[in-house]
């Protein structure tokens, strides 16, 4: 097995390749991703190529037990063309709000989708949130500040994050007071009306059946 020896499996495609399987070096791998993410173009050597291929990581499969990777798929670009790509969000700062106020900060977006020529592409994006001042405050996509050469794709007016205001005493009192349905006691009623049903279809099928 591929695995077995320290290699992932992985398949390679695009413009140049239909889809040619590969293996990959498991350390490397991991360090790549782990530092370039899926939105950082790679330069991925391929045995019987004479120049490396840039290529994106366009899926990774991972083992639902052990969260080990399992299979890789590399997507090879043409560097001319721009390309669609979801750009990680990285929120930098310390809100006022969440500071002087108590909230907490809330991620509406964890991500941003660009259109960009492959050279453009970077693996995260920093949006300072210092300007979370109250819980009025919001930051939309049209608020980041992108790299050049980049085109924002995703709706402008989107919220990315915001500051949601703690919650009060009274709150907390009045969840805690708030009534818990018995659901044993609702599955006795339910049970109590069915066979009320039963117990009145059976005597109308039988006053049916008096000559």
């Amino acid at each position: 097995m591929v695995r077995a020896s320290d290699k992932i499996p992985g398949v390679v495609y695009g413009p140049q390749f239909a889809s040619l399987s590969i293996t990959l070096a498991k350390r490397e791998f991991l360090h790549v991703l782990k530092d370039a993410g899926e939105s950082t173009l790679i330069d991925c050597v391929i045995e019987g190529q004479k120049d490396p291929v840039a290529v994106l990581i366009q899926e990774v499969q991972f083992d639902p037990l052990s969260d080990q990777v399992t299979h890789v798929d590399l997507r090879q670009v043409d560097l001319l063309q721009k390309i669609e790509a979801d750009i990680e969000l990285k929120f930098i700062g310390e809100a006022p709000a969440v500071k002087a106020e108590g909230g907490s900060l809330v991620r509406a977006a964890d991500t941003i989708k660009v259109k960009c020529l492959p050279k453009d592409l970077v693996h995260e994006i920093e949006v300072p949130v210092d300007s979370l001042a109250t819980f009025a405050d919001v930051i939309k996509v049209k608020d980041i500040v992108i790299p050049a050469g980049m085109e924002l794709l995703s709706h402008a007016e989107d919220v990315v994050a915001k500051v949601a205001a703690p919650i009060s005493e009274a709150e907390l009192a009045a969840l805690a007071e708030k009534p818990v349905m018995d659901v044993e006691a609702v599955a006795v009623e339910e049970k109590g009306k069915k066979e009320e049903e039963g117990e009145e279809g059976e005597a109308t099928s039988k006053e049916d059946g008096k000559p």
